[in-house]
Formats: structure tokens, sequence, C-alpha cells
């Protein structure tokens, strides 16, 4: 289970929109909540090193934690200094926490240059995965269905071991979605009947054993093998079928894989609005 958990705040409503969900999981778990903001200092503007300011980050992480510790919640606060995506990644490094709670928009444009310079590389940095939300969405807690996306490339220890965390969180119903490239797909099914191509049948092993370990510990999980050219479509579309709460992708660290952390969470969260765990692969 989760036992610390990290929310980064700028002071904006829109980052506060990630707190509903961090203080459900955190109740679920009993874990600790650290509230954390990265000053930001501009040389000169303030004398004594920016002692008013850096005061001024204090007092708002405060008070948001105050009624959070009188209702027995364990609530730490932190003003970080740095670059702000490192500076986050790191200090969840530091006090080993097992999950990021963000918002982010989720769109394109300049909003989609700041989940890159922000989100991505948190995401990348830190050791703990990452839980995404998006601004102006009110995220669905407890997780009644959650959408697992996997291509084949992840680690499905990784992958399973998650999802029981995860599974523990209301008991949710799972849908493992494994999305296959369009390469060879009209070969899926040979013309005249037949068998498979081996590329399915691996996939279908692949979901089919994600399942039956989380079958095996009383939850509900179902499969989806699709081909496509657009997974992020493909999860989207799954989410929308099942009103997922929560969408699962497991990320790699190379920028060639199709599960490449800013591209696809950016075009997931344009396809849906639940939450999207991006789950750090090695």
């Amino acid at each position: 289970m989760f036992r610390d958990i990290v929310v980064p705040l700028d002071g904006s409503g829109l980052a506060e929109q990630a707190l509903e969900l961090a203080d459900w999981i955190a109740g679920e778990c009993d874990a600790r909540l650290h509230l954390v903001r990265v000053h930001v200092s501009w040389p000169g503007q303030y004398a004594d090193e920016d002692r008013a300011p850096r005061a001024g980050d204090e007092r708002y992480l405060e008070l948001l934690a105050s009624p959070r510790r009188e209702a027995r919640q364990d609530v730490r606060v932190a003003v970080l200094d740095g670059s702000v995506a490192l500076a986050i990644s790191d200090y969840a490094d530091r006090v080993n926490a097992d999950l990021i709670v963000m918002t982010t928009h989720g769109r394109t444009g300049n909003e989609r240059r700041r989940l890159g310079s922000v989100a991505a590389v948190v995401a990348h940095h830190a050791a703990c995965p990452v839980m995404l939300v998006r601004a102006g969405e009110r995220s669905t807690a407890p997780f009644d269905h959650i959408v697992v996306a996997v291509d084949g490339t992840e680690q499905p220890e990784a992958v399973t071991s998650m999802a029981l965390q995860l599974g523990m969180l209301g008991h949710p119903a799972f849908r493992i979605v494994h999305t296959l490239a369009p390469a060879g797909a009209l070969e899926l099914i040979p013309a005249g009947g037949g068998t498979a191509r081996p590329e399915q049948t691996r996939a279908e092993d692949h979901v089919a054993g994600i399942a039956a370990r989380l079958r095996a510990a009383g939850l509900r999980a179902e499969v989806l093998v699709t081909v496509t050219e657009s997974p992020a479509h493909a999860i989207g579309a799954a989410a929308r079928q099942e009103g997922a709460g929560l969408i699962v992708l497991p990320t790699r660290l190379d920028a060639a894989s199709p599960t490449f952390a800013p591209s696809l969470a950016e075009a997931v969260l344009h396809q849906w609005s639940s939450p999207v765990l991006l789950l750090k692969q090695t």
C-alpha cells in the first residue's frame, strides 16, 4: 500500500485540485501526505535572501495542512528550491515516496509544453509512480473501474504489483488492454480461417497472465487485445466503455517506445478525463 504521497502545489486552485484525490488515497492507505511548493525567487527582487516570500510559501502550505492535521491526518510540508520538476522528483526520492499526485492540463499548444516541462520531467526522474489529474475535472473516487494499458514491452510483475495495490482501494474491476501496432494487422486472422498470428497469441497470453494474478487475489479482471494505429484512442475508448476512474500507463524511458510518457499520457488525457497513473519502467 502507499505510505508517503507527495502533492506538488504552486499556490493556484488548479494545482490544489489534486488534493481531493490525494486525500482519499491517503485516507484509504493511512499514508503520510507531503504538501510541497517550489520557491521561485528572482535575483535582486527581495532583500534578506527572499525571506518574506519564502515565509509566504510556508504559510500557504500550513494553511492547507492545518485542517488535515486537525482531522488526524499525517501531513508534512516542505518549501523546495531549484528547478520545479527536479526539485519535486528529488524530494519524492528523498522521502521514499510511493506516489506523486499532481495536476496537469493534458491538452495541446502551450499547455503541452507545460506538461512536457513539469509533469513529464517529474515522471522521468522520480523513482515512484506519478498520478496526473487533469485540471478542471473531478476525479472518481473510489475507483470502480481501472483500465491498465500494456503493449508487451513493460515488466508484467511491476504492472501486476501496482494493480494489486490499486485493487485494495475499493476493490475495483480491471480491464487489461493490450494494444498491437497496425503493421501486419490484416494478418491477424489469415484469410480463409486459421490460427491467430504469433503477435496476437503472445498478447493474449500476456494479458491473461496479468488478469489471472488479479483474479487469484479476488479482484475482477477482463482483457482486451486490439490492433490500432492510435493506442491513446483505443485506451480512451476502453476507458469510456468501462466508465474508468483511473488509467494506468506503464511508461518507458526510451523516447522511441510507444509508451513514452509525455506523448501517450497527453494523448490519453485528451481522450479521457480520468486521472492517469504513470508507472515508470526501467
